[in-house]
């Protein structure tokens, strides 16, 4: 049996360019700030994406008119499927005045 080698730096298994960090700093927090209080969702927070730190550091988010549901049904998205709500165009006006 072989013994395992041990070696003085830690290799990485993908490059640094792929590494995202994680979305923190002022700009996040009062854009989630925002979003949480008028309870609009973003495709950023429903898909996941690996970007959104980016972005909302910037002050840019996508928001959804149906809340946390969508009505295109895309093939590779995992978001929920549904119809629009009456109360949501409203809500989602009042959230760009807050920006």
């Amino acid at each position: 049996m072989h013994e395992m080698e041990h070696r003085s730096t830690p290799t990485s298994r993908h490059p640094q360019w792929l590494k995202v960090r994680a979305p923190f700093g002022e700009g996040v927090h009062n854009l989630k700030t925002l979003l949480k209080g008028l309870q609009l969702h973003t495709v950023c927070q429903e898909s996941i994406c690996p970007n959104m730190g980016e972005c909302w550091a910037l002050g840019v988010a996508t928001v959804m008119i149906l809340g946390d549901t969508c009505t295109r049904s895309c093939g590779f998205c995992a978001v929920k499927i549904a119809l629009l709500g009456a109360g949501r165009p409203s809500m989602v006006s009042s959230g760009c005045w807050g920006w």
